[in-house]
């Protein structure tokens, strides 16, 4: 393997948001295809723009039962070997079951994370990753057109006793590790393939809500908020220990989007997944 390779990859390596939480805060990753709110005017005709919204029966904005989001989130990336940073993007796909608790909750369901494919490797989320993801129920408000979904906590790699304020760990050796994707390797493990293979083994913390705005027929756009940290803890290439990919957040807290639409009540990730572009667009 060489290691210009494995730089060249590694440097648009950076998590992203996930589904999941604790049980007062939600959510839980962007391009041209997400609707801007922020450069929208709030009024009687904003519209989402996905297929899923056209032409269909209005329902409330967040009613109880399924719905399904993309997300982006771009972050800074420190690019070896002179530490300039560059902007990557990430997509995720989630499904959402809204329930009515004398309060709406919504549990969040992760089916899949993505990042593009730079100079011929890709960064893989595997089926085991995505699933040691929590799905735990948060709190949502809907006020008028308005939609808050509450900042969801998560730490995924790890075991704190503080998972708010605790440091990640930085050391394989950490008796807070936890291999909750169950490899057999610290923490949490993502692929690098293509021109070659190689695995980075990290910690992951988010603490991120949504906040939106729904159009006439219901369905929902707006931004992602909140923070994101890591820690990297080995690789199977000594050489990715020589940089630091975590990502840095982007000066624009508005470029992290997403458009959340109603979807069939038994849709399942494998169908979100296949149906994407039918439900959001390209």
């Amino acid at each position: 393997m060489k290691l210009s390779r494995v730089v060249i990859a590694a440097s648009y390596f950076g998590l992203v948001p996930w589904a999941g939480g604790c049980d007062d805060t939600i959510a839980p990753m962007f391009d041209s295809a997400a609707v801007d709110v922020a450069s929208q005017d709030v009024d009687d005709t904003f519209v989402v723009d996905a297929p899923a919204c056209r032409n269909r029966a209005a329902i409330a904005p967040l009613a109880v039962g399924r719905w399904a989001s993309r997300q982006f989130m771009t972050g800074l990336v420190a690019l070896p070997p002179t530490g300039t940073l560059s902007a990557v993007t990430s997509k995720m796909l989630v499904l959402h079951q809204v329930s009515d608790e004398g309060g709406l909750k919504v549990t969040n369901i992760t089916c899949s994370l993505t990042q593009p494919r730079i100079s011929g490797v890709e960064t893989v989320f595997g089926p085991a990753f995505i699933a040691a993801v929590p799905q735990n129920p948060v709190v949502a408000t809907v006020e008028g057109s308005s939609v808050s979904v509450a900042k969801d906590r998560i730490v995924l790699g790890a075991e704190l006793v503080d998972p708010a304020n605790d440091a990640l760990p930085t050391d394989a050796a950490d008796p807070r590790i936890r291999d909750m994707d169950g490899d057999q390797n610290p923490g949490m493990t993502v692929t690098l393939q293509g021109l070659f293979q190689a695995q980075l083994y990290i910690t992951y913390r988010h603490f991120i809500g949504l906040s939106g705005q729904a159009d006439e027929s219901g369905c929902i756009a707006g931004t992602l908020n909140g923070t994101r940290d890591q820690t990297q803890l080995g690789a199977s290439d000594d050489a990715l220990l020589a940089f630091d990919f975590s990502p840095q957040p982007h000066p624009d807290p508005d470029i992290n989007t997403f458009v959340m639409v109603p979807v069939a009540g038994d849709l399942s990730c494998a169908e979100l997944i296949a149906e994407e572009a039918a439900l959001f667009g390209p």
